[in-house]
């Protein structure tokens, strides 16, 4: 459940630890997380599991205001499904910090794929993925202090 400042119920989500949701957030430790604010709440593709910073069990702790549904950055990915090389096409409106992070569908940190300064304009970001076993993976990209968004990725 979420709560407004006021202590006003804004959303909740009833899910199952069992697929087509995310498993290991069963109160043991993982955290179920949405991937990007824009998506929708109610379906299980929307969520992941993480553990970095998890709150299970305990109140959620405000740490700053977040601007929601910005338009600052734009992402996509291609192909998807993939096999031994993924492209991520990053779109900026401004240079900026840029973090993007691979996650296994248990929201384990696979890699850290970029974490550095990019200038404003188009990147494409090539990755091989040869070794990468197959499965789904969601990486979350954060710029600067904007929502983070996140695309699903899918390893044939």
């Amino acid at each position: 459940r979420l709560y407004d400042a006021d202590e006003v119920l804004v959303a909740e989500v009833y899910y199952l630890s069992e697929d087509p949701w995310p498993t290991s957030p069963n109160g043991e430790g993982f955290t179920l997380e949405l991937l990007a604010p824009e998506l929708d709440n109610s379906l299980p593709e929307s969520w992941a599991p993480i553990n970095a910073n998890g709150s299970p069990n305990r109140e959620n702790v405000p740490v700053g205001i977040v601007e929601i549904g910005n338009t600052y950055f734009e992402l996509s990915s291609y192909p998807n499904p993939f096999d031994n090389q993924i492209n991520l096409n990053l779109q900026l409106e401004e240079s900026a910090q840029v973090s993007i992070v691979l996650y296994d569908q248990n929201g384990k940190v696979v890699k850290y794929l970029q974490q550095g300064y990019l200038n404003a304009g188009e990147h494409v970001l090539v990755y091989d993925s040869a070794q990468w076993t197959s499965g789904i993976y969601y990486a979350k990209v954060l710029v600067g202090t904007y929502a983070p968004k996140a695309v699903k990725l899918v390893k044939l």
